[in-house]
């Protein structure tokens, strides 16, 4: 069943806003406005920008010296410099049926809150679903991006659980690693991770303006498995900080896992969900005919 969307839902997370109307002709800067009508120094100021917590509509703002003139900011008043205050695109809601979600998880959004991220996808999902005992099948480091299996309840637990154990669940990603002169066409890796078998299977896309794009498949689910094998076989992935250093990507990991396909257990029926973010043209551009392992 096609995922539904959530029309009319505007889900945020739950720290309240303060919101400063700024006349137009105004000569403030968003530093100065956010410090003058909350009366707060200007070091509290410039720390809330940085943050993330100051947004004009949808677009977060973070240039404290940018103009403000005619502009009605929301200001989050608090929570840690991960914190985002974004509300849930209804488009992230890409599969639905009795038993799952799969939702779009963005770079740099918790997947579940902790004693830091007070909001996460977890966090706005429940707000949108007040009604059902979600929570994540999976999960996505903090940098990267892509699909999270939600279960929609015990019964949609088990199961959910039952495709991961029988491996019923494939998984496709697209990784990006700085510009290699002269990439290999296909990749297979097979070092173990955490003294257990690991495998990472992979085919070369081509080239973006930011580097050299590659579709993954695993067949296992070691932690960090993509990032470690690239990191020890290849190179590390664009935005890596934690194996082998690689280039940076904007404060995001260039990792997003893309696709899901999976039958459930007694149906012939393929559910096949995926999602490439409308700003990766280049990337959804290079995504030809074949996948991993039919090359």
């Amino acid at each position: 069943m096609a995922g539904k969307g959530l029309s009319g839902h505007a889900s945020y997370f739950t720290v309240k806003p303060f919101y400063i109307r700024i006349p137009e002709g105004s000569s403030l800067r968003l530093q100065e406005a956010v410090a003058r009508y909350l009366r707060w120094d200007a070091e509290r100021a410039r720390e809330r920008v940085l943050a993330g917590g100051v947004w004009s509509g949808k677009k977060r703002l973070l240039d404290p010296s940018a103009p403000v003139a005619g502009s009605l900011l929301t200001v989050y008043p608090d929570g840690k410099k991960r914190s985002l205050y974004t509300p849930l695109d209804p488009e992230w809601i890409l599969y639905r049926d009795d038993s799952l979600l799969v939702v779009y998880k963005p770079p740099n959004w918790a997947v579940h809150p902790t004693p830091i991220e007070k909001g996460s996808l977890l966090t706005a999902l429940r707000e949108a679903f007040p009604e059902e005992s979600l929570f994540p099948g999976n999960r996505i480091d903090l940098e990267a991006h892509g699909l999270v299996f939600f279960p929609r309840s015990r019964k949609g637990a088990e199961l959910f659980n039952r495709l991961i154990r029988e491996r019923k669940i494939e998984k496709f990603y697209l990784a990006l690693t700085p510009h290699m002169g002269n990439p290999p066409g296909s990749l297979r890796f097979t070092n173990p991770l955490e003294g257990k078998e690991a495998e990472t299977r992979g085919r070369y896309l081509g080239e973006t303006a930011q580097g050299s794009l590659f579709e993954v498949k695993i067949g296992t689910g070691r932690f960090h498995q993509i990032r470690k094998h690239f990191a020890l076989n290849l190179s590390p992935l664009l935005g890596e900080k934690k194996y082998g250093g690689g280039a940076p990507s904007g404060g995001e990991l260039a990792l997003l896992c893309y696709r899901y396909r999976w039958s459930y257990p007694g149906s012939e029926e393929v559910q096949d969900v995926s999602f490439i973010p409308p700003r990766l043209k280049e990337w959804k551009a290079l995504l030809t005919r074949g996948e991993v392992g039919s090359e």
